[in-house]
């Protein structure tokens, strides 16, 4: 976790000692099979990619949108963008993440107030993952109707960040870190972080991005504006007094990691296991 802005709390050197211990990642993963059954039961929150642009202004090694790749670039119309939601939710989703390169004259925040307009009427959940924005470009995307952030760090190690991404906006990795905290400012209701495991060592990939959500837990405990009830396999009652409820997904190419922020009253600060169901 060198070079980061945020430290080593109990909880991510005790992390950091799963990572580099002698424990078998089969050993690992029961682990936290048991966690998960135990906090959420057998549940699954699904979601669909809906691509909206594949325009992109930086150059990124791994990428496919990278903009040096001879690919065709396509940007949806936003009547395009309903037309495929509506097909998606045909076929079962109720939840949508809007995924598109970074291209602010192709892909400006206008355009994704738009398709987040004509999303929401579809899907009781929709995020986007998108370039990092400012606060009040947040906020215009939050007033439209979106509840959800997912933002990738891509890798934590500077290092390996610097070499990964060679040209554009992406380039700068602390406006990058800082992003999740501005959509928290802006009214977002869950965050989701990740890292691309190959970029750097994946154990210290890791241990850093649990240094990242033990950050935002402390920094961004606090209650948002009262929601529906979802559901996500934990009591009703549980959400009648406000809870932080953290997930971690794991697949082949990334770690994804999120929670959710809710409020009916007040939700208390980490660590009171009693008010909020987590520390």
């Amino acid at each position: 976790m060198e070079g980061l802005p945020f430290g080593r709390t109990p909880q991510v050197a005790r992390f950091e000692e799963l990572m580099f211990g002698s424990a078998r990642l089969e050993e690992l993963a029961e682990q936290a099979r048991r966690e998960t059954r135990k906090n959420f039961g057998r549940t699954m929150r699904l979601f669909a990619p809906l691509y909206l642009s594949n325009e992109c202004v930086n150059t990124c090694h791994y990428c496919g949108f990278s903009k040096d790749n001879p690919i065709r670039r396509v940007t949806l119309k936003p009547e395009e963008v309903e037309a495929e939601a509506r097909h998606l939710a045909g076929v079962g989703f109720r939840s949508v993440l809007l995924v598109s390169g970074e291209h602010p004259r192709e892909v400006p925040v206008s355009y994704m107030v738009e398709c987040v307009r004509r999303t929401v009427p579809i899907f009781p959940s929709v995020a986007i993952e998108v370039a990092p924005l400012e606060v009040e470009e947040y906020r215009q995307v939050v007033a439209a109707g979106a509840e959800g952030l997912v933002l990738y760090q891509e890798s934590y190690d500077r290092a390996a960040y610097a070499e990964m991404h060679v040209s554009g906006p992406k380039r700068n990795f602390d406006e990058r870190l800082e992003g999740p905290e501005r959509g928290y400012a802006a009214g977002f209701r869950r965050i989701g972080l990740g890292v691309l495991i190959g970029l750097a060592d994946w154990r210290k990939e890791l241990t850093a991005l649990a240094g990242h959500i033990s950050h935002l837990m402390k920094v961004c405990w606090g209650p948002r504006s009262p929601w529906r009830y979802r559901g996500c396999g934990r009591r009703r009652a549980d959400f009648n007094r406000g809870w932080r409820c953290p997930t971690v997904i794991l697949s082949g190419r990334s770690v994804h990691s999120g929670w959710l922020f809710h409020k009916r009253g007040s939700c208390s600060p980490p660590g009171n296991r009693k008010n909020c169901g987590t520390g």
